[in-house]
């Protein structure tokens, strides 16, 4: 896939990258679901957010839901 060079943004990894885009997408008191096990930084990033996490179980599958 081509990407554009004005749609493209470098960051200095995924923790950045979350941040930003926490930032940037949600607000205190948001809720995201991510699966589990989850990253560690990632769900140390949305705490600090102060996003509400829910956890979904993964099976060999994908997410059972």
């Amino acid at each position: 896939m081509t990407v554009a060079r004005e749609n493209l943004l470098v960051t200095a990894g995924a923790s950045q990258g979350l941040d930003l885009l926490c930032t940037l997408l949600s607000k205190a008191g948001d809720t995201i679901i991510v699966e589990e096990p989850c990253y560690y930084l990632a769900l140390q990033i949305f705490r600090e957010h102060k996003l509400n996490i829910i956890s979904i179980p993964m099976d060999q599958e994908g997410i059972s839901i």
